[in-house]
């Protein structure tokens, strides 16, 4: 495993000799049992012979012989605890380091070559689940696959020692559990790797009706995507079902053991009586041979842990191996910025090709500013010092007052940063190492049109005295340089500046006058500011038959309330959450059950097969204690009499074994899985009916709603099926093992009693410290994977400023926490396992120092004591094994708690807490029937709210809604909705086909409605150009659709819906020109003969509206026809954001 590509890879010297003795102290484990079972082979027949005659000397001699095992065995469980765990963590430490350098060694081109989000996804997965696999497979799987494998080679050594006839006899019998458990477990697991899947397709369902929330109760889908989710659960159901069917089959199969005893039970007899055997010896050599194959089975399941390790491994040092094309190590270096080298040609510096030149010196020439403004996660002042690390304070505000940021930067206080913002403090980053190059990269294009004005004053501020080279969409950042290019297919095919290429071709100008023209169309389009002439168009006020006469009146007081607090916290958010839950009490588990009424029958066959199975233990521990003690009868005959007896006795309680389990976890799967099925169902009933502001708050997004419904609703599965199964089936174990044992013999069974709670509490404790380590460990390593996924987002950045090492000693601090808390660990780790071991075997020590001391005295028969130790030996394990899901009953009652508190809660339209939502201030307006109006203003001043409170997504704390002078609270909601069609910014397409997505909402529509719609859409061509026409699947969200496609697509669906009233919300705002040309048309063609409410940001596209409304600040402060608003001249708020838009359009 130390090959190139081995786990070990990464081990030092001092990793090695933890691991050395890791493994010594891993085979002294496995050591325990085939130690514990050699010396009892003595004890047995020392006990049984003597019986009452015993005397004190022997006692003491096995008593101490059990205790010495008891302490070697701890100590070497502390050793393998605390070196193995200290040793994962050191080399997978040294394994993130290596490949987050690696990482931020590679070239541009090579995340360019994978798509950005998948490279972002796999650098994060290798990071932090990638190496926390091998750090969890080398601490915990590969020591625990030693001691068992140590185990079972000791075991069959002792089992050939002791008796190798029998341990010859039973060697195959051991196959006969090992293989059925193997194979149906395997079975087991592809099942629930199928029944995954299948949800996978409910969920997606969830996700696309809670992402695109706002669509399906515009169109009244509710009870479409509750039906649709319901037949996908069906899959789902019944492969979990299968899948309990299968775990009871690979536990029942267990019952092979008691076969073995069977066998083992008659050729033991054989053996004492006819071959003469000692009883100790052929009985402890059975138990081996059982105990190995138990240990094998046990080693088995971290096969595929250890395989994923490795795989995980093998692609982590693939990338730390890869040697990047340009190397920032290297002196002679391969690329202006160097991100890629040219395939043919040259690039010349100052007459230099770049190749020859320092890498490193080359890139700290240049200033990069890109589109999306790249911060980190740290202060501001931090953030401008990536450009150059030593700089002092003062060049720092140099280079603020420079980019036009410091007087922002002084002036606020705890406030997160607008685009504009960002973008000027990325400037100010680019010029504290004062380039001799600044290079924009469409540096103002995603900005508004006020943020793009300071941002260009300052990019025009920083140019001066550099080479400056700019790329740009928006041509009239770029009028004013020095040379313009253009380039077409790969080539320069025009250059010169912006007045040379106006003029070309006698004045008619080429490409980039047709590109200047075509952006200038955006907002001149027909007009100038100044003209000021009237362009108004009336619609006729007749529409579709409708319940409404389309009169759309509003008036709004002062009502929403604003918080000062509207971004959330990660412990903001967190709070908030528990404090949903927290808040109402934990409902009765009586009340889950009610839920789970109509499966009561399998409820009762469940508990049976639970307790049958429960019984087992006890009832065969009983048999094993009897068969000890016949082969130590005096008559031949009554030793086979007895141990043929036992041997039918062990064959039943196989069969029952089986048939138990099956009845167990078949039932309890149908239990569950139709319990699951049922609470997912009224929970997606119920969130439904939600107002929009619950799935406006952060803790509702679409994505905490799917694992709210898949997590949970298996939580609460999880806490109804298996761990009240398990809960019965140990109840009845402890219940029936302290009754035997306490009958048998009380004064052995009162002490074994009395030290099991330390038994337990060992066990429980380092099963449930396993668990917790491997999450804090996890979770300790959460900082650094966060850094990691920004640090591969922001590559460009990182590699443009060469702070590749910058990046790699933040990471390194975020090392530190849990490189001392896996300090910690380690001894937790060893001293867990050491008193688990020890107590386990010492216990046995005292058992038999005790009833040997009683034996002397006559107080007690060997019988007895083998009877009671057998007994109640285990059970402290069993009941140890139970309490560790008293954490899984912890997060069930949370579970609990959050299903039916949503359950329970009732819509409510209007939220007691709007936090973050528009304050309108005494907002008044009234829309005719038949009339277009628009509703303009900057970002967040309020008009998508006038939208929302139409659909009535919403409602106002305080004002009304009037429809036809009804308020929209009388109408029946689904009613309400099925009038009003809302076309938004971004298409809300379900994954389906083409046909489905149209037909959305009005499932009865003939084929001819549905072309008719999509002709008038505009859509009907491309679609029937497509392979499958109308059947083409718009795959995941349309992402199979140009934006365009699926935005005349939602607006057939609008059409199909013949609604009364339309809203537009930025319809074209996102779309290329000459899609926005096409849909702005379809647009056009669909109001005619409705009232239209329009939200828009492009003024062009609102310009024929019959009334146009200013909002600002919750207020309407103008409102008019286009011509009317224009003619209010400088003072006017409409006017100012026309020229504003027609000045950055050129």
């Amino acid at each position: 495993m130390g090959t190139k590509y081995g786990l070990f890879r990464f081990a030092d010297g001092i990793d090695k000799l933890l691991m050395f003795l890791g493994a010594l102290g891993s085979i002294g484990e496995g050591l325990a049992a085939p130690m514990t079972m050699y010396m009892l082979s003595g004890a047995i027949d020392a006990f049984g012979t003597a019986d009452q005659s015993i005397a004190n000397e022997v006692v003491d001699k096995y008593g101490l012989r059990l205790l010495y095992v008891a302490f070697g065995v701890g100590f070497s469980c502390f050793l393998e605890g605390l070196c193995w765990t200290r040793t994962a963590e050191r080399q997978t430490s040294r394994i993130r380091m290596e490949y987050l350098k690696s990482v931020l060694r590679q070239e541009v081109g090579y995340f360019d070559n994978q798509d950005a989000s998948s490279t972002t996804f796999q650098v994060v997965s290798n990071i932090s689940a990638g190496a926390h696999t091998i750090q969890d497979v080398i601490a915990d799987k590969i020591p625990n696959s030693v001691a068992q494998s140590s185990a079972l080679i000791f075991g069959v050594i002792v089992a050939f020692l002791l008796s190798w006839r029998i341990a010859l006899a039973s060697l195959p019998f051991a196959l006969g559990f090992i293989i059925p458990g193997v194979g149906f477990g395997k079975l087991m697991m592809d099942m629930g790797i199928k029944s995954k899947d299948a949800y996978g397709v409910a969920g997606s369902i969830i996700e696309q009706a809670i992402s695109n929330i706002r669509t399906v109760y515009s169109y009244v889908g509710k009870q479409k995507t509750v039906d649709k989710f319901s037949r996908a659960l069906e899959e789902s159901m019944n492969l979990g079902i299968k899948q309990g069917l299968m775990k009871g089959l690979m536990i029942g199969s267990m019952g092979m053991i008691f076969a073995t005893w069977a066998f083992q039970s008659w050729v033991g007899g054989l053996l004492v009586t006819e071959k003469g055997e000692s009883g100790g010896h052929v009985f402890i050599a059975g138990i081996s041979i059982v105990l190995g194959g138990l240990s094998c089975m046990t080693a088995l399941p971290n096969v595929p842990f250890i395989v994923d390790a490795s795989a995980a491994a093998k692609r982590i040092f693939e990338m730390i191996d890869r040697v990047p094309e340009i190397d920032s190590e290297m002196t002679k270096g391969k690329f202006m910025q160097m991100f890629y080298d040219p395939v043919k040609g040259d690039i010349l510096l100052d007459g230099h090709r770049i190749k020859r030149l320092q890498l490193k010196w080359l890139r700290s020439q240049f200033g990069l500013v890109n589109q999306e403004p790249v911060l980190f996660a740290t202060s501001i002042k931090k953030n401008i010092l990536f450009g150059k690390e030593d700089a002092p304070l003062e060049l720092v505000i140099k280079a603020a007052k420079a980019a036009n940021a410091h007087d922002f930067i002084v002036g606020q206080r705890g406030v997160q940063l607008s685009g504009g913002q960002k973008q000027r403090i990325a400037i100010a980053r680019a010029l504290l190492r004062d380039p001799r190059i600044l290079l924009l990269d469409e540096a103002t294009s995603a900005l508004d049109a006020q943020s793009e004005s300071v941002v260009q004053e300052a990019i025009d501020q920083a140019s001066q005295g550099r080479t400056t080279l700019l790329i740009a969409h928006r041509l009239s950042s770029i009028r004013n340089v020095d040379k313009i290019m253009v380039f077409k297919s790969g080539r320069v095919v025009e250059s010169g500046s912006h007045d040379e290429l106006m003029q070309m071709n006698h004045g008619e100008g080429g490409i980039y006058s047709q590109m200047v023209r075509l952006q200038n169309s955006a907002i001149h389009n027909g007009y100038s500011p100044d003209e000021r002439s009237p362009n108004t168009i009336t619609y006729a006020p007749n529409s579709p038959a409708s319940p409404f006469t389309h009169a759309l009146s509003m008036s709004l007081i002062s009502s929403i309330q604003n918080s000062p607090a509207s971004s959330f916290s990660l412990h903001r958010y967190e709070s908030d959450v528990k404090s949903d839950y927290c808040s109402s009490p934990t409902p009765s588990r009586w009340r889950l059950l009610e839920v789970n009424i109509p499966e009561w029958k399998r409820a009762m066959l469940g508990c049976i097969g639970a307790v049958g199975f429960g019984a087992v233990q006890p009832v065969s521990a009983y048999c094993m204690g009897a068969l000890v003690s016949a082969y130590f009868e005096d008559k031949s005959s009554k030793v086979k009499l007895e141990t043929r007896f036992y041997s039918f006795i062990f064959l039943s309680i196989g069969i029952i074994t089986f048939f138990s389990n099956i009845l167990q976890h078949y039932n309890f799967a149908i239990m569950g899985e139709r319990l699951t099925k049922r609470i997912r169902e009224k929970l997606l009933q119920n969130i439904l009916s939600f107002e929009i502001g619950w799935f406006d708050k952060d803790e509702n997004t679409s994505a905490a709603v799917c694992a709210r419904l898949s997590t949970e609703a298996n939580t609460v599965r999880s806490l109804v099926g298996d761990r009240m199964s398990l809960l019965v089936q140990v109840s009845a174990n402890a219940f029936l093992s302290f009754a035997l044992g306490l009958i048998v013999a009380w004064p052995v069974a009162s002490v074994l009693i009395a030290i099991q709670p330390f038994i337990i509490a060992s066990f429980y404790f380092q099963t449930v410290l396993k668990k917790q380590m491997s999450t804090n460990a996890q979770e300790a390593q959460n900082e650094g994977s966060q850094l990691a996924s920004e640090a591969v987002v922001n590559h460009r950045t990182i590699t443009a400023f060469s702070c590749q090492n910058r990046i790699v000693d933040l990471f390194e601090e975020t090392l530190r926490g849990p490189q001392n808390e896996s300090i910690r660990q380690s001894w937790i780790s060893g001293v867990g396992l050491f008193s688990s071991q020890f107590l386990t075997v010492a216990a046995v020590a005292l058992t038999f120092w005790f009833g040997g001391m009683l034996m002397s005295k006559g107080l007690l028969s060997s019988k007895q004591l083998f009877l009671a130790f057998f007994i109640l030996m285990s059970t402290g394990k069993t009941i140890a094994d139970a309490g560790t899901m008293t954490s899984d009953l912890s997060k069930g009652s949370s579970a609990v708690r959050s299903v039916f508190a949503i359950l329970d809660r009732k819509t409510k339209i209007q939220p007691d807490n709007l936090e973050g939502q528009m304050i309108f201030q005494g907002l008044s307006l009234k829309i005719e029937a038949g009339m277009t109006m628009a509703l303009v203003g900057e970002s967040g001043s309020g008009k998508s709210t006038v939208i929302g409170l139409t659909e009535r997504f919403y409602d106002p704390l305080k004002g009304f809604i009037l429809i036809d002078d009804y308020d929209i609270k009388s109408y029946n909601l689904r009613v309400l909705r099925s009038q009003i069609a809302l076309v938004s910014q971004e298409p809300a397409l379900f994954a389906g086909t083409i046909h489905e997505n149209i037909v959305y909402g009005r499932d009865d529509a003939t084929d001819a409605e549905i072309r008719e719609a999509a002709i008038l859409a505009h859509a009907h061509e491309f679609i029937s150009s497509m392979k499958d026409g109308y059947k083409t699947h718009c795959g995941e969200r349309g992402v199979q659709l140009s934006g365009g496609q699926k935005q005349r697509i939602a607006i057939a669906r609008a059409i199909l819906k013949n609604p009364s009233i339309l809203l537009l919300d930025e319809a074209t705002n996102a779309l290329d020109s000459m899609s926005e040309n096409l849909v702005q048309e379809a647009l056009d063609n669909m109001m005619v003969g409705r009232t239209c409410v329009i939200v828009a940001h492009r003024l062009s596209t609102i310009q024929m509206a019959d009334c146009i409304a200013v909002v600002k600040n919750g207020k309407i402060v103008e409102h008019g026809s286009h011509s009317e608003l224009l003619a209010l001249g400088d003072h006017g708020s409409y006017y100012s954001l026309v020229k504003l838009q027609h000045y950055y359009a050129g």
